[in-house]
């Protein structure tokens, strides 16, 4: 009897969008959200090369990166208007990236652990937007440097998935490719320090989205490509219909990273006399994905990509003055994501 009663639930939810129905987030004042997001990559070297003053220095090498960003973060709308939330707090409670650099020494592969944390853990910074549609920050709770408040997004509903009028089942429709930028670097331009392996060459370009958080090159990111939408289905989730939406991507992304490069040279790039005249990193994304939003809450639940991933980056420098230095890495593999948001269901009040 439960399986029919099932059935006959998901048929009636079904019937209920058999017209177009409309897919917009709503901001209620009070809502609590928790937000929990997974980004990792698996990558290989696809090509690897150095050149000192016009001669090759170092030869193609086998290198590998695998990388798990963990984020937990807690929004409550305090303000909203019909245009969206107009005042929210979000409290960071985790950021986390752990990071394999696999290598080859002597024939034998090893393995260097990478561990990093964002200072900002464990604050709460409030976002409020000003009258000229800006957004102004600070901190409510515990603080942190000031410095890092710009570069923060309160943008996190993913809203941007979503079609801008009512469709059936079957409709499509194009996303703007950057628009990835909010699912990919949630919360904006994070700050992140090493924990474990700061000496590592490889650190500043795990920092630089080579096989790490993404912002340093999407915030900031030249679009290409396509992303396509699909509405194919309605399914019952604990007494709620959810719209799933499937997604196709096929997206480049290319930065423009030399003045970060200058501000991230280690002690011996100083030591070296080396500076960088151009530096650029470009991220390559084909693959699928879906997203799930609650036509009961008003909410995007859930998103989730996979795709394969293609990263490279060119950097050319002096060292004193003199000596001209290219550097290029390429490597591939896959790039997994997974958001999840769940609504807190407000405390019941003691009876009295």
């Amino acid at each position: 009897m439960s399986l029919v009663l099932c059935g006959l639930a998901l048929v009636g939810a079904q019937a209920e969008v058999a017209q177009p129905v409309e897919m917009r987030v709503q901001a209620r004042e009070g809502a609590k959200l928790t937000r929990r997001i997974e980004l990792s990559h698996d990558l290989q070297l696809a090509k690897m090369t150095m050149v000192v003053g016009g001669v090759e220095q170092l030869a193609q090498q086998r290198l590998g990166v695998k990388s798990r960003l963990q984020i937990l973060m807690r929004d409550e709308v305090r303000q909203a208007t019909t245009a969206g939330p107009s005042l929210v707090q979000r409290k960071l409670d985790d950021w986390l990236l752990e990071a394999t650099l696999l290598t080859v020494t002597g024939g034998k592969e090893v393995a260097t652990a990478l561990e990093a944390q964002s200072p900002l853990t464990g604050t709460s910074v409030v976002h409020q937007r000003l009258a000229d549609g800006s957004w102004g920050r600070h901190y409510d709770e515990r603080e942190s440097s000031e410095e890092f408040l710009a570069r923060l997004d309160a943008s996190a509903d993913l809203a941007g998935f979503l079609p801008q009028a009512a469709v059936a089942i079957g409709a499509e429709w194009d996303v703007v490719p950057s628009l990835l930028t909010t699912a990919l670097c949630p919360g904006g331009a994070v700050p992140m320090r090493f924990t474990k392996g700061e000496d590592n060459l490889y650190a500043r370009q795990l920092g630089a989205g080579v096989g790490g958080p993404l912002h340093e090159v999407l915030l900031q990111a030249a679009w290409e490509g396509s992303v396509r939408a699909k509405f194919v289905r309605i399914e019952q989730v604990e007494e709620a219909p959810h719209a799933v939406i499937e997604l196709r991507v096929e997206v480049q992304a290319k930065a423009d990273q030399t003045q970060f490069a200058n501000e991230n040279l280690g002690k011996y790039d100083l030591l070296d006399g080396r500076q960088v005249q151009s530096s650029t990193t470009q991220l390559a994304l084909d693959g699928r994905g879906e997203l799930r939003y609650s036509l009961k809450d008003g909410l995007v639940r859930s998103l989730t990509l996979d795709t394969k991933e293609r990263v490279s980056s060119a950097v050319r420098g002096v060292r004193n003055d003199k000596d001209d230095l290219q550097q290029t890495l390429e490597l591939a593999g896959t790039l997994k994501l997974a958001w999840t948001i769940t609504p807190v269901k407000p405390r019941k009040q003691p009876s009295k």
